[in-house]
């Protein structure tokens, strides 16, 4: 049997599987994106993200995949990796099925400055919970140039077993 393709998606019709938080963190996006290709980080305002922000992780983009760092990390995701990267380079401490596969999420939403859906389930480090979904959502400082990510992750089965 043929190994399964990474479950990455740039088209929009991931909207029609995704859970509705990432649906909804999607539509957030896009509105205040306006007319513009992308918003800029100034744009996004944590107080109407607020149910969301456990699962937010910005990273800072730079020259290179080696130059990109987590610049805040929600404490859902924290507590899904069992440790916090903020302010640690992207390259060193990602968090998935393999190196390749994120890293190359990365690039294609600062090539393509487009949102970017990621269907793969991963396990967390808790074995309690697993993502449902990933988003990945370009920001630019100067509407060019993707300059940030912004990245949710839903989760599901949050709680053991019994709980």
């Amino acid at each position: 049997m043929a190994p399964m393709s990474y479950p990455r998606t740039q088209s929009l019709d991931f909207l029609a599987v995704c859970s509705p938080r990432v649906a909804a963190i999607h539509a957030y996006w896009d509105r205040k994106r306006d007319a513009r290709p992308m918003p800029a980080r100034s744009q996004i305002d944590p107080t109407e993200l607020k149910p969301f922000l456990p699962g937010i992780t910005l990273v800072d983009v730079g020259a290179s995949a080696e130059d990109m760092r987590y610049r805040l990390m929600g404490t859902a995701n924290v507590a899904s990796r069992g440790y916090d990267p903020t302010g640690q380079p992207v390259a060193e401490r990602l968090f998935g099925r393999s190196k390749a596969d994120i890293l190359e999420n990365y690039r294609r939403v600062v090539t393509s400055k487009q949102p970017l859906y990621d269907g793969d389930m991963q396990r967390t480090a808790s074995g309690f919970s697993r993502e449902s979904g990933t988003i990945y959502l370009p920001l630019s400082t100067n509407g060019k140039q993707v300059d940030m990510i912004l990245i949710y992750v839903d989760y599901a089965d949050a709680e053991p077993p019994g709980r």
